[in-house]
């Protein structure tokens, strides 16, 4: 009897990800929304007391020139890992760095069924978070971005201009 409720019910049930910073302070949550296939994020920052929003939801989303991946997006699979890279920087007080991070990899089709892979990595002290296409094979246009960051309010951000 409940699966029969189930699926006579009108209420959709909303998919969401989650991953969380390797010292477990940060988090971001991902919402693909069941009727309209968009895509969303939050990212908040967990303490002993509280748990405190960094970036209310926001929408996830970007347009190249002949594929839309901003609505009617389908779940595909996720895959998690610890993911950590080396480098090193001219000056600076550390020339030698690590950072390690919790990697979400979140798999979507669109609706002429092309791929995109949205990765997530949140570290200790961040979060980044990228599109790949693993099925287009020469350079692409974006034609439209449609990602927000959506700040909680009061919250502080650090931006740095972006030189061509």
């Amino acid at each position: 009897v409940l699966v029969l409720l189930s699926e006579c019910s009108d209420q959709v049930v909303n998919q969401t990800w989650s991953v969380i910073s390797p010292n477990g302070n940060l988090g971001v949550d991902i919402t693909s929304d069941q009727k309209t296939g968009q895509l969303f994020y939050s990212a908040f920052l967990v303490s002993a007391a509280d748990t405190i929003t960094l970036v209310d939801r926001s929408i996830l989303g970007i347009e190249l020139e002949n594929q839309s991946f901003t609505t009617r997006l389908s779940f595909v699979e996720s895959a998690t890992e610890v993911w950590s890279t080396s480098y090193t920087v001219p000056a600076g007080k550390r020339c030698s760095n690590t950072a390690t991070a919790n990697q979400l990899k979140l798999t979507f089709t669109n609706a002429n069924r092309n791929s995109i892979h949205i990765i997530f990595r949140v570290f200790d002290d961040g979060v980044a978070f990228q599109y790949v296409f693993p099925d287009v094979s020469e350079k692409v246009t974006v034609v439209k971005e449609s990602t927000q960051f959506n700040l909680a309010s009061g919250g502080k951000a650090w931006m740095q201009p972006y030189d061509t």
